[in-house]
C-alpha cells in the first residue's frame, strides 16, 4: 500500500514526539486558521500529523470545522475526551492525538515484533487540509497507517457554507441525489480511479454498484465523494467528479457557489 503522506520534517528531541506551528497564518474574510504538526520518528514506528486548525473568526464556521476534524481524529486515531475543550488551542489538540498515536504504535510494534528489532516499522499519519473560496470552506482529511500485517487508508472531506456554516450534502448539490444520471457519472469517476493498468477493480464490478456515496465535498478538481462501505478492507472508495461531467445535474444553489 502506498504511503499517502510524507512524514512531517520536524526534528525530534528526547520527548516521544514534537509539535510545531507554521508561522504563516491563513487569513480569509471570515476566519483564520493555522497549520499544526506532530512528528515522532522512533526506530520502530513513525507518527505524523499535519492539521489545519481554525483559530479565530466566524464562531459557527470555526466550530463546524473543529467538530469535523475532531470527529475524524477520534474515528481513526482514538478518543481523547479532553480535546472537546481545545477548540482554542491547536497545539494542545494536535499534541494530544500525536501522543495517543505514538502510544498506539509503540504498543502495536511490541505486539507485532515480539521483540525482534528486524521487524519492519509501523506508521500512522493523518492530515486535515483547509481550502476556501468566497462562498465555502472545504476540509479534506487523509489517513494512512500500517500496524503490522494490516494497513488502511482513507480520503474524505466536508464542505461548509461561509454564510451559515451549513454542511454541503447531496440534497444541496444535486437536483436528484439518487438519479441514474448521477450514478453514471459516479461510476465513470470510480473507473478512472480504480480500473486500468494501475487499478484493481474490474469495470463490471463498478457497473453493478447501485449505492450512492455517504459524503460529498467540493475541491479544486470538482465534487469529491466517499463511500463508507468499501470494496476492499484496507481503504475507502473515493473519487472526484469533474464539474464538466456533472454541471447539468447541479442545483441552482450549487451552481451559484461554484460560479457556473
Amino acid at each position: 500500500m502506498l504511503f499517502m503522506l510524507a512524514a512531517v520534517a520536524v526534528a525530534c528531541n528526547n520527548k516521544r514526539g514534537t509539535t510545531a506551528t507554521t508561522e504563516a497564518e491563513e487569513d480569509t474574510s471570515v476566519f483564520k486558521y493555522k497549520e499544526f504538526t506532530w512528528a515522532d520518528d522512533d526506530p520502530h514506528y513513525e507518527s505524523s500529523l499535519n492539521i489545519d486548525f481554525p483559530v479565530s473568526g466566524d464562531e459557527q464556521l470555526c466550530e463546524a470545522l473543529f467538530d469535523y476534524i475532531r470527529a475524524q481524529m477520534e474515528d481513526y486515531i482514538g478518543e481523547v475526551p479532553e480535546t472537546a475543550d481545545m477548540q482554542d488551542d491547536g497545539d494542545a489538540f494536535v499534541e494530544s492525538y500525536g501522543k495517543l498515536s505514538s502510544e498506539n504504535l509503540h504498543s502495536g510494534w511490541e505486539a507485532y515484533s515480539d521483540g525482534d528489532d528486524s521487524v519492519e516499522s509501523l506508521y500512522e499519519s493523518a492530515s486535515a487540509t483547509i481550502t476556501d473560496t468566497d462562498d465555502y470552506v472545504t476540509c479534506e482529511f487523509i489517513y494512512d497507517c500500517y500496524f503490522g500485517g494490516d494497513g488502511y487508508s482513507a480520503v474524505k472531506g466536508a464542505t461548509f457554507l461561509k454564510d451559515d456554516a451549513t454542511k454541503v450534502d447531496a440534497k444541496f448539490l444535486f437536483n436528484e441525489p439518487e438519479s441514474d444520471a448521477l450514478l453514471e457519472v459516479l461510476h465513470k469517476a470510480l473507473k478512472k480511479a480504480y480500473t486500468g493498468n494501475e487499478g484493481f477493480l474490474e469495470p463490471e464490478f463498478i457497473d453493478e454498484m447501485t449505492d450512492f456515496p455517504d459524503d460529498y465535498y467540493i475541491t479544486k478538481d470538482g465534487i469529491a465523494f466517499t463511500f463508507s462501505q468499501s470494496a476492499a478492507a484496507w481503504f475507502l472508495l473515493h473519487g472526484t467528479i469533474p464539474l464538466d461531467d456533472v454541471s447539468d445535474l447541479l442545483t441552482d444553489e450549487a451552481l451559484g457557489i461554484l460560479g457556473l
